[in-house]
């Protein structure tokens, strides 16, 4: 929860500050606006709905119930920066990034996680989960990586 607050306290105080036109001129035609657009989005209407469902069905484990609430909070904003940039517009330029580097490493660390607790919980890898979550790691690592690389070209 406290890192929750502070991350959008941080976004409320540093998301006014950027010259987001600028950042649009020097990115435009550089980071593939719509393929990153469009998965970012899609992620996050998907993932928002799947957290309305797990939430309303009531069926879901204290834990899994948190990670719900907690996607309330993101994928709206991956949803809505991913539609900005996707319509090319300043804020999706400059929060683009950002947003494909939270949604990439998200899955990138869930993977390692699922190697990791064999070893801390002494419980069997995850093998379905792991399959599960690897292709949206590479889902949202393809993007981030392409944004990153225009980013660079644009510099």
């Amino acid at each position: 929860l406290a890192l929750t607050v502070c991350s959008v306290a941080a976004l409320v105080l540093l998301v006014p500050r950027i010259d987001m036109p600028a950042v649009k001129k020097r990115l435009t035609g550089n980071v593939r606006e719509r393929f990153s657009g469009s998965i970012l989005a899609f992620g996050g209407f998907a993932f928002f709905l799947l957290a309305i469902n797990l939430i309303f069905a009531g069926e879901g484990t204290r834990s899994e119930i948190s990670t719900a609430i907690a996607d309330l909070v993101i994928a709206p904003t991956w949803f809505i920066t991913g539609a900005q940039l996707f319509c090319r517009k300043p804020f999706g330029y400059a929060l683009g990034g950002g947003m494909l580097f939270h949604a990439a490493i998200l899955f990138v660390a869930l993977l390692i996680y699922f190697f990791l607790q064999p070893f801390v919980a002494g419980v069997p890898f995850p093998l379905e989960d792991f399959i599960a979550i690897a292709p949206m790691a590479v889902v949202f690592f393809i993007p981030f990586g392409l944004f990153m690389r225009g980013m660079m070209k644009s510099s």
